[in-house]
């Protein structure tokens, strides 16, 4: 790295450094200010992790207002509250509302360190995982290299940021559909982990766990538990039993089970998580309301729909209570209820419960999401079974025209819905002869 090729960098590190100084020179490390600004953002962050993203965003908004009052607007500081309301924004739900504050992150630091830099590489990433937050994935994907060409000149090929680049375009293209180039990142950013942080670090098991979410895409459910059982183990032995990152491999755990159809030994993990959760944060939690939801999964593959509709209602209840009506939590919570009542045959019911969760989807999404063509899909189903095959085929080629805009040709979800929309148009025929 020369002086030369990164003036720049340097001269945006030093004016940053210098304005801070001066800062304190004027104001005193002690300032109410300056102490009060940092104070704000860590309650800010420590919210965030709790989840409460409404009081999150009021103390990241908080902290930005003193930042600007004391250093002005083209201010590091000023970048990482932006960055940090993007982020609170992006967990909320408000991917739109991510992105804003996120380019305004993105402008200071590339107007302060100039374009290769890793504050700019990180704002690249933030982009790129509000894109794919929005079914965007070539958009994301975009933005993840953009990330990993920064970091790959600044901090060189055997960096923790360069895994997370890696990892996150191996999610990017997870999400498409494409298991094969996402094990293939997965594994890069695993491989530098080990060489950096060694074989019992929590960022290893994030590897294990993101792989076997790829096996587990590609129906290797054997293949995913061995991977989700390595990160378990690493994270027991590093950071004890009751920590986040142990519920969400008991989740993966019980998630893999489930597709295997050992729905039992599913509920055994679900409930671990679920009460690691609830030691954690209580009883009012997103994480809390997706331990319910996965329980729901498990009961009703075993054909106990009463159960199931009693966790997603526990579920839908909390997450009303934490994220209001109309976010992406609460779409998936009437989707699966939906799919409940209609596996019980009340398909006005079922329908309902879609047609609640669709209008979610539009309405944060807009029309273009794959989770808009998976409600689509499920409307299709429970038209189809009552018979009204007009409006299911109506609701299948919704669904088909969408996945084929996200997914490629040869993706389980188009093969399904082709096999839908076909049984319906046979099923249209033989009742018109």
């Amino acid at each position: 790295m020369t002086l030369t090729k990164n003036k720049k960098w340097w001269i945006g590190t030093i004016i940053a450094c210098i304005s801070v100084l001066i800062a304190l020179k004027y104001f005193g490390g002690e300032h109410p200010d300056i102490a009060t600004g940092v104070r704000y953002n860590n309650l800010g962050k420590a919210l965030n992790s709790k989840g409460e993203y409404d009081k999150a965003i009021e103390y990241f908004e908080k902290a930005l207002k003193i930042w600007l009052d004391v250093f002005g607007g083209e201010h590091p500081k000023v970048a990482t509250s932006y960055n940090n309301l993007g982020v609170a924004w992006d967990f909320k739900g408000e991917h739109d509302k991510a992105i804003e504050f996120y380019e305004k992150a993105l402008k200071i630091d590339l107007n302060v360190f100039g374009g290769e830099h890793p504050r700019v590489a990180t704002s690249y990433n933030n982009l790129g995982e509000a894109w794919r937050a929005k079914g965007k994935y070539d958009k994301a994907i975009e933005y993840y290299e953009k990330a990993l060409k920064i970091d790959l000149n600044v901090l060189g090929g055997e960096h923790p940021n360069v895994a997370i680049r890696y990892n996150n375009l191996g999610g990017a293209w997870n999400s498409k559909g494409e298991y094969d180039k996402a094990i293939e990142y997965y594994e890069k950013a695993l491989k530098i982990i080990l060489k950096v942080l060694g074989g019992e670090h929590p960022n290893v098991a994030r590897e294990y766990n993101n792989l076997g979410l790829a096996w587990g895409s590609k129906g290797k459910y054997d293949k995913a538990i061995e991977y989700y059982e390595k990160a378990l183990k690493i994270i027991l032995k590093v950071l004890g039993g009751v920590h986040p990152n142990v519920a969400y491999s008991y989740n993966n755990l019980g998630t893999a089970w489930n597709f295997k159809g050992e729905y039992d030994k599913a509920i055994e993990f679900y409930e671990k998580a679920l009460k690691i959760w609830l030691d954690i944060f209580g009883g009012e939690h997103p994480n809390v309301a997706t331990s319910y939801n996965n329980l729901g999964e498990a009961w009703r593959a075993k054909g106990k729909y009463d159960k199931a509709i009693e966790y997603y209602e526990k579920a839908l209840k909390i997450d009303l209570n934490v994220f209001g009506g109309e976010h992406p939590s609460v779409a998936i919570r009437y989707n699966n209820l939906g799919e409940a009542w209609r596996a019980k045959s009340e398909y006005d019911k079922a329908i309902e419960y879609y047609e609640k969760a669709l209008k979610i989807w539009l309405d944060v999404f807009g029309g273009v999401h794959p989770n808009v063509a998976i409600l689509y899909n499920n409307l299709g189903l429970a038209w189809d079974s009552k018979s009204e095959y007009d409006k299911a085929i109506e609701f299948y080629e919704k669904a088909l025209e969408m996945f084929k805009q996200f997914l490629p040709p040869n993706h389980p979800n188009i093969k399904t819905v082709e096999g839908n929309l076909e049984l319906a148009k046979n099923k249209k025929k033989d009742l018109q002869r």
